[in-house]
């Protein structure tokens, strides 16, 4: 059975292939060298099968010609020759569909252990630049943006160059963050469950500052403070006080241990990690502040 986290990262190279970012190298190559020897495996599966299926058709063969030899009058010698030479080709094709395979499971186990050892630079080196390169289209057009009728799309292609512009420039950017975003999760699910390090502090440095009640969550609590459309969401990103960025899990922990260190003295443990890391309301915060 495949590995769940060997299926999880398989979005990270269609985002990859859609040139929504790049990976690191040790990662990509992996990958290719198992798709190369995937589809390898899947020939010799043919083969083998090809080879089968000529087997019973000399033997077809052979018994069709017995019958016409008989009716002849002579038997001729060695007239399962040809049966004898296609079953011989049966068990080399299914050997090497059987060391391909091995060869598969091998290479997709090379893929998993170079995600687990680059998730972080995956962060650092590729999905970092991206964001900034976002956010700063999101601030470019933030002005002509707001304005935008984002619930009428053809109204918005229909209206002035510069509306038309920002349109398309802040619709293409909104959906690359969240392109980033899912790799980012991807990235930190390879290190563990998620938690209230990277829920709270996985996309803004400063979540508490700017939702100060983000952990009211029942009747009657303020709201979250950006709009809930992800276009104009992301204008209030990239204009507001708020501070997106793109941790490690590991600086995602260190900025819950700082906060919380600061809030309630004495509750960081040594070594790292805190007690309360996991609460009830990691899940729903999340998906809050993920704006789903």
């Amino acid at each position: 059975m495949r590995n769940p986290d060997r299926n999880r990262i398989e979005s990270l190279f269609r985002g990859e292939a859609a040139r929504n970012y790049t990976l690191p190298a040790p990662l990509l190559d992996a990958y290719r060298a198992e798709q190369t020897l995937h589809a390898a495996h899947k020939e010799a599966q043919l083969r083998a099968g090809e080879a089968r299926t000529a087997v019973q058709e000399a033997a077809a063969k052979v018994r069709r010609d017995l019958q016409a030899a008989a009716e002849a009058g002579k038997v001729p010698t060695h007239f399962y020759a040809p049966v004898g030479k296609a079953q011989a080709e049966v068990p080399v094709a299914q050997q090497e569909a059987t060391y391909l395979e091995e060869a598969v499971n091998a290479a997709a186990d090379a893929v998993l252990s170079a995600a687990y050892a680059f998730a972080d630079e995956l962060i650092t080196d590729h999905l970092r630049p991206v964001l900034e390169k976002v956010l700063s289209t999101a601030k470019e057009h933030a002005a002509v943006g707001a304005t935008v009728p984002w619930t009428d799309p053809a109204r918005a292609m229909e209206s002035t160059d510069a509306m038309r512009e920002s349109y398309l420039a802040i619709r293409d950017a909104a959906l690359l963050y969240g392109a980033i975003r899912d790799a980012q999760r991807v990235a930190y699910s390879l290190e563990g469950d998620p938690d209230n390090a990277t829920t709270i502090f996985g996309e803004l440095r400063n979540l508490p500052d700017v939702w100060p009640s983000f952990q009211m969550r029942g009747p009657g609590s303020p709201s979250a403070p950006w709009p809930t459309e992800p276009h104009l969401r992301l204008i209030w990103l990239a204009t507001s006080e708020a501070d997106p960025w793109m941790p490690t899990r590991g600086e995602a922990l260190a900025a819950w241990e700082a906060r919380l260190s600061k809030a309630r003295p004495g509750m960081v443990q040594p070594g790292g990690g805190s007690r309360g890391t996991h609460t009830p309301y990691s899940d729903e915060v999340g998906r809050v502040v993920r704006g789903v």
